[in-house]
């Protein structure tokens, strides 16, 4: 195989603007950073290193350090409230009842009980969870998007649909708390919770894809890649008529 790169560095030779990579049996199988080097993505150089997306390594294992630590949070927090659960056998069991507990008067039927009383404490954790997340999601989306260390014209969207998709999050709770409190407030006849969850919750991802979708052509896949695309597999291609 040949290719043309616009940098060459490691074990390799040029012979007509065509880089031919040797390994260390001398079989002429080109190394993974070189074939990328080869292809214009980053500058593969010994001392340097590829793609410098340090900060973006660092900002996702923290934040998945922080959804660890929100998770342990949980796990800690006391269930209530407790009760005396009166079972079909007519035994009495003193149980946690946050989970729902028999209906006493349809046994086939979990009953709720009251959401201000399960929820107080717990759903700022919840919150937190939800808003760990969404800075986890940003920065997988932010990784995926860099080149070069350079995330480009995403930043600012990114930054954007993250703060709006946390507030989002944020009157949610706020919405589902007062709830849970007493105010039944509806939009279009759903509780406002609800019809936040439904017209604000699942549809804002599609922000994230119309993102990617403006930007593909200037950013992810440009013109000048799909010259040097085409470069490479007409290079391939010749190489290939030569050896027959």
């Amino acid at each position: 195989m040949c290719y043309t790169p616009r940098h060459v560095s490691g074990n390799g030779f040029i012979q007509n603007n065509h880089f031919f990579a040797k390994d260390v049996w001398g079989k002429g199988v080109l190394s993974f950073a070189e074939l990328l080097d080869a292809m214009g993505v980053g500058q593969i150089s010994r001392g340097t290193k590829f793609m410098n997306t340090h900060f973006i390594h660092w900002y996702i294992f923290a934040t998945l350090l922080a959804l660890c630590t929100i998770y342990g949070i949980a796990f800690i927090t006391p269930e209530v409230p407790w009760g005396d659960v009166v079972q079909e056998d007519g035994t009495t069991v003193n149980q946690s009842m946050s989970h729902g507990y028999q209906h006493p008067d349809f046994p086939k039927m979990d009953k709720a009980g009251s959401g201000a009383v399960r929820h107080e404490k717990t759903i700022w954790v919840g919150w937190a969870l939800g808003l760990g997340f969404v800075l986890f999601w940003t920065g997988l989306l932010a990784f995926g998007t860099s080149r070069d260390g350079n995330i480009g014209p995403a930043k600012i969207p990114l930054i954007v649909g993250c703060v709006l998709f946390m507030g989002i999050i944020t009157a949610l709770i706020f919405f589902y708390r007062a709830f849970m409190n007493g105010d039944h407030s509806t939009f279009l006849s759903l509780p406002r919770p609800l019809a936040l969850m439904i017209f604000g919750i699942w549809p804002f991802p599609l922000y994230f894809v119309i993102v990617y979708y403006k930007i593909f052509d200037s950013w992810h896949f440009t013109d000048e890649d799909q010259h040097r695309f085409e470069e490479i597999l007409a290079n391939r291609r010749h190489a290939t008529s030569e050896d027959h």
